[in-house]
C-alpha cells in the first residue's frame, strides 16, 4: 500500500484549492468574460462537469480505486440504466452517467481515503473566498437588473426580486449555482464553530454574511439550510460559556454597525430581508411554499411514467444533453418536471431512486457527523438538493459535507486517549 508523504498531501492541497476555486469562479469567465463564445463556454463547463474524476485522478492516494466499495457495483449498474433502449441517444446515457456517478465517485473516495483529502489546511482560503463572494453579491444585488455584472451567461439579464433588487446568482450562471455555493457556506460555519480554532468575530461575519447572501439569493430552502447549518453549528460549539462569550459579540456588532454605516450597508440589508420575505409571502398565497416543503415528498412515491421502474434512461432530463440532442418522446409525454426526485424517476425509475437511498445510508454510517445531526441534512438533500441536475450543487455539496466531516473526524482524535501511530495519527500530527 503506498504511503502518502508531505509532496504528496501538498500536492493535493494544491489541487483542492484549485478546482474549489475553478467552481467557484469559472461562472465568472463563462458570464463577464466569454460572452457569446460557446465553444469557450463549454470547454469551461465540460471541465465543470469532469471536476469528480479529474480531482480523484490527480490526487495522490493509497488504495486502488477498484476497493473503494460501493463505486463499483454503482458505476456497472448506472451503464445499464444508461443503457436503457428508451433513451433517446448514447449521448444523453453518457452525460447522465457523469451526472450521477460524479458526487458518490468524490464521496466514497474520501471516506476511504480521508487523509488524501487534507482540507483543514484550507481553512483560510475558503473564509477569503466566501467573504469575495458576499461582497460581490452585495454589488449584484444593488446594481441594476440589466447591468452587466447581471447577465447570464446566455447573455439574458437576471431576475429580480419583486419591489426591487436582483436575485444574485454570484459568480455562476444561474441562480441555483449560487444557492449551491450556499449550501457549502452553511456547512462551513457549522465546521468552523466544531473546529473552535477561529476568532470569535470572524465566525460571526461568516455567519452573517451567509444569511444575507441567502436573502439576497431568494431561495427559501437554501436560507432554511443555511439557518439549520448555523444552529448546528451552534449547538456543537463547545460548553455554555463558549456559546455566550460567542452572543456577547453580537450587540457590540450591531452597534458598531449602527455609527458606522459604511457604504449605507444597513439599508440594504433590510432591503435585502423584505425582497426575501416577499417572496415567502408570495408562496404562502399561491400555494407553492407548501408544495416545495413537503408535496414533493409525497408526490415520489406516487409517480407513474411509461417505465415507472427502471425509468427512461440516464441523461433524459439533463438540460445539457436535451438542448443538444433533443428530449425524448417519452419526456414529452411525461410533461413538466422540475424536483430532483422526479428527475430522478425519470430517468432510472424506482430502481434508481432505491440504489440512491442505500447509498445516503452507506454515506451517513461512515461520517463522522454525528447522527442525529446528519440525518437531517441527508433528508434534504434525497428530496430538494439539485445534486444530479445541477453540477455546481454536486460539487458544493461534496465540499461542504467534506469539510465539516474532515472537522469531526479530527477532532474525534484529539479527544481520542491514543492515537495510533498510522498515517492517521500521521494526519493529525500534521494538523495540530
Amino acid at each position: 500500500m503506498y504511503e502518502l508523504r508531505d509532496a504528496d498531501l501538498r500536492r493535493n492541497r494544491f489541487w483542492l484549492l484549485f478546482f474549489f476555486i475553478y467552481s467557484t469562479f469559472s461562472g465568472a469567465l463563462r458570464k463577464w468574460v466569454f460572452i457569446g463564445d460557446s465553444g469557450v463556454n463549454n470547454v469551461i463547463l465540460v471541465i465543470q462537469l469532469l471536476i469528480p474524476f479529474l480531482l480523484v485522478i490527480l490526487l495522490r492516494r493509497q488504495k486502488p480505486l477498484i476497493t473503494y466499495m460501493p463505486l463499483v457495483p454503482y458505476a456497472l449498474l448506472l451503464v445499464l440504466f444508461a443503457l436503457n433502449p428508451m433513451n433517446l441517444t448514447v449521448y444523453h446515457g453518457i452525460f447522465g452517467f457523469v451526472m450521477h456517478f460524479g458526487f458518490w465517485f468524490m464521496m466514497f473516495t474520501y471516506l476511504n481515503e480521508r487523509d488524501a483529502f487534507p482540507l483543514e489546511k484550507l481553512i483560510a482560503p475558503f473564509i477569503i473566498i466566501c467573504i469575495i463572494q458576499a461582497i460581490l453579491s452585495f454589488f449584484q444585488f444593488n446594481m441594476p437588473i440589466l447591468h452587466p455584472i447581471n447577465r447570464y451567461e446566455s447573455g439574458d439579464s437576471t431576475s429580480g426580486f419583486e419591489g426591487g433588487g436582483v436575485r444574485v446568482s454570484g459568480t455562476f450562471s444561474y441562480i441555483g449555482g449560487y444557492a449551491a455555493f450556499l449550501y457549502f457556506f452553511g456547512l462551513f460555519i457549522w465546521a468552523l464553530m466544531v473546529e473552535k480554532k477561529r476568532n470569535s468575530g470572524i465566525i460571526l461575519l461568516l455567519t452573517g454574511l451567509g444569511v444575507l447572501c441567502a436573502f439576497m439569493n431568494g431561495s427559501r430552502t437554501t436560507a432554511l439550510a443555511i439557518v439549520t447549518f448555523i444552529i448546528f453549528g451552534f449547538i456543537s460549539y463547545g460548553t455554555l460559556s463558549n456559546k455566550i462569550r460567542l452572543l456577547a459579540i453580537v450587540p457590540i456588532v450591531i452597534v458598531f454597525a449602527s455609527i458606522y454605516n459604511v457604504g449605507n450597508i444597513l439599508p440594504s440589508i433590510g432591503k435585502a430581508y423584505d425582497a426575501f420575505m416577499g417572496r415567502v409571502e408570495a408562496g404562502q398565497r399561491t400555494g407553492e411554499s407548501n408544495h416545495r416543503a413537503y408535496e414533493t415528498v409525497f408526490e415520489t412515491f406516487d409517480f407513474q411514467s411509461q417505465n415507472t421502474l427502471f425509468g427512461l434512461g440516464l441523461g433524459a432530463t439533463y438540460q445539457g444533453a436535451t438542448q443538444t440532442w433533443g428530449v425524448s418522446p417519452y419526456i414529452k409525454a411525461y410533461g413538466f418536471y422540475e424536483e430532483e426526485p422526479e428527475r430522478i424517476l425519470l430517468e432510472g425509475g424506482f430502481a434508481l431512486l432505491i440504489i440512491r437511498a442505500l447509498l445516503f445510508i452507506l454515506m451517513i454510517r461512515q461520517l463522522k457527523i454525528p447522527l442525529i445531526l446528519s440525518i437531517p441534512i441527508m433528508f434534504y438533500l434525497f428530496f430538494f438538493a439539485q445534486m444530479v441536475s445541477s453540477t455546481y450543487q454536486s460539487i458544493f455539496t461534496f465540499w461542504g459535507i467534506v469539510i465539516l466531516d474532515k472537522i469531526y473526524y479530527l477532532k474525534s482524535l484529539e479527544t481520542s486517549s491514543e492515537v495510533k501511530p498510522t498515517t492517521e495519527g500521521a494526519s493529525y500530527a500534521a494538523y495540530t
